[in-house]
């Protein structure tokens, strides 16, 4: 809306005021630069939870398995995509429907040993969110997931054809609903 626009205008404005007093022979691509780098707005800390020891602060040297760097990647990118998504449907909601709220995952869940694959489709389905995922092994039939919609891409490289065979989750059952 305009005066969401000019109230974000009149802070970066006040931002770069601010900056160029502090620093008034910075060149001012780099001013700006630094300004407006949004890392310097917030900090953001991950506490790793590993059975009865203490939470603590995941740096840089923290001994992960390749799973379990992907979770701790996984997790904040859901959290912050719904938080995300909450704002601008919070924004959107009063002048209509509220925006899609799509993750898009390429190999998803790739390296996650499958023990934690309900557990990352339940974090999706509480979050609100929709995943959008290829995947050659994740089908996503957990009990955490209340409904899905899954293609199966079939390539048959001799007869130089794609097969597309579709399958519907209801939560218990998967049925295959045909091919194309």
């Amino acid at each position: 809306r305009a005066d969401d626009d000019a109230e974000l205008r009149g802070l970066l404005a006040r931002r770069l005021d601010l900056a160029r007093a502090e620093h008034p022979d910075l060149p001012y691509r780099q001013l700006i630069g630094d300004t407006l780098d949004y890392r310097q707005w917030h900090e953001l800390t991950i506490l790793l939870h590993r059975g009865s020891k203490r939470p603590e602060r995941l740096r840089r040297a923290t001994p992960l398995s390749e799973g379990e760097k992907k979770l701790v990647t996984y997790l904040p990118m859901f959290a912050a995509v719904a938080a995300s998504y909450d704002t601008l449907d919070d924004a959107l909601t009063a002048d209509g429907p509220g925006a899609a709220r799509f993750v898009l995952l390429d190999d998803a869940f790739a390296k996650v040993s499958e023990d934690n694959h309900p557990k990352l489709f339940g974090l999706i389905v509480e979050l609100d969110l929709d995943l959008i995922a290829t995947s050659e092994r994740l089908w996503g039939t957990h009990a955490t997931v209340p409904e899905l919609s899954i293609t199966e891409v079939i390539r048959d490289a001799d007869a130089g054809a794609i097969l597309l065979e579709h399958y519907r989750w209801d939560g218990n059952v998967l049925e295959r609903i045909g091919t194309r």
